[in-house]
């Protein structure tokens, strides 16, 4: 049941992680994560790591809660960084961000700071630059648009 779990609760476990992955932010959402453990139940992802994260209260702290939802993730096949591990947490990023509703927002400060000369560039890392580019001039209408083509090339590279 975890494998129909993971891939039912996916993008929102990406969220749950990118949001604890992220180090600019004030914190994760931790009542998100609670929430989500409370739908992944009650549809029958009763895992005992998804049981104690969706009995928690929703005001709970992260100290007291971080390593019992990072155990949740891991049941469900999302392995957060470790902290200060630039790379690993970029990674996660990308694929939070191509196969979630992450903002670009959050996904290109760590983007921007990971990415290596134009001749160490890979076929990914050329396309989301130049995506970001057209972004960068895009109307407000093409926005959308040129964020969707941006998902995509992570999702073709990441499949």
């Amino acid at each position: 049941m975890t494998e129909a779990c993971a891939r039912d609760f996916a993008h929102r476990l990406l969220r749950v992680a990118a949001d604890f992955a992220m180090p600019t932010r004030s914190g994760p959402d931790l009542a998100k994560a609670v929430v989500l453990a409370e739908e992944m139940v009650v549809a029958g992802c009763d895992d005992p790591t998804t049981i104690d994260v969706a009995a928690l209260p929703r005001s709970v702290i992260r100290s007291d809660v971080e390593p019992l939802i990072r155990e949740m993730l891991a049941k469900h096949g999302i392995t957060l960084p470790s902290t200060g591990d630039e790379q690993a947490e970029y990674e996660l990023l990308l694929h939070a961000f191509g196969f979630s509703d992450l903002p670009v927002a959050d996904f290109c400060s760590h983007f921007w700071h990971q990415l290596p000369a134009l001749e160490e560039q890979d076929d990914l890392q050329r396309t989301l630059t130049r995506l970001l580019d057209d972004l960068d001039h895009a109307d407000p209408a093409s926005k959308g648009q040129v964020i969707q083509h941006m998902r995509e090339a992570v999702q073709r590279a990441k499949n």
